[in-house]
């Protein structure tokens, strides 16, 4: 919904808003502290995609409201799953087994109130400018979309139930930079001009610096020298220290096994 009734820009821009969601659910609900560094990394993914991505930015009312809920229920949603993954160990298959059921009636109540008209409508026009054969793949469009969906769930299940919902967003901007790197290749395959994509392969290049940053960060060892201790000089480095008179409570870190800082 945000989507429809958004611009492209505007709906781009809100997706960045929910990894900042996700850290401000994980201080005020959990308690949990994002060291700065992470900080930093998370801010060069944010501004990379956003440069490589954010162009026309459109308000609306109706299309604003649904863009905030978007970013609150999937920042809210994607923490709650992994935190109660982690609680009770369970697997990406039996985590989307338990959802499935109520997700099918849910999914169902909501697209005939919103778009079983836009569907009515689509499919005549199909049958009526395309013939027969463009009326009866409908059905095996929708299949097909079912199918993959359900392997996006489980998939999604799996990355966050083994990291956390803010890595999964990393990944997500990462993949989005990487469908972008393949447009533009073919975007100059065709004979158009590179001078075209300079911005926007300088929002990919941040990006994926900060995805690279963010992952070296959360696998190096406290007693280890990340990326930033070994490339900041050490007065910038000084803006990266801890507040002393911050407690960071230490949690256990799926993603390499050991207790992090964060």
């Amino acid at each position: 919904f945000s989507l429809k009734t958004n611009s492209i820009g505007f709906y781009q821009m809100m997706k960045l808003c929910v990894v900042p969601c996700c850290l401000v659910i994980n201080l005020v609900t959990y308690g949990e502290h994002t060291t700065r560094k992470i900080c930093g990394a998370l801010f060069l993914v944010l501004v990379g995609v956003g440069i490589a991505t954010v162009t026309d930015v459109k308000l609306n009312g109706v299309g604003t409201l649904f863009g905030i809920a978007a970013v609150l229920t999937t920042a809210q949603y994607q923490t709650w799953q992994g935190k109660k993954q982690k609680e009770y160990g369970l697997s990406s298959s039996q985590l989307a087994l338990s959802v499935s059921f109520l997700q099918i009636f849910v999914g169902l109540a909501f697209a005939l109130v919103f778009e079983l008209g836009d569907l009515v409508a689509n499919s005549e026009a199909g049958f009526t400018s395309a013939g027969e054969d463009a009326y009866l793949s409908l059905p095996v469009l929708i299949i097909v979309s079912c199918l993959l969906a359900v392997s996006v769930n489980v998939h999604s299940f799996a990355l966050i139930g083994k990291t956390s919902a803010v890595t999964f967003q990393v990944v997500g901007h990462g993949k989005t930079c990487l469908i972008l790197l393949s447009g533009y290749l073919l975007h100059v395959r065709a004979g158009n001009p590179v001078s075209d994509l300079y911005k926007n392969m300088m929002g990919v290049a941040v990006a994926l610096f900060g995805c690279a940053l963010y992952t070296n960060l959360k696998l190096t060892d406290a007693s280890s020298r990340d990326w930033c201790d070994l490339m900041l000089p050490v007065p910038l480095l000084k803006l990266f220290r801890e507040s002393p008179g911050v407690e960071y409570s230490a949690v256990p870190n799926a993603e390499d096994g050991r207790e992090l800082q964060q």
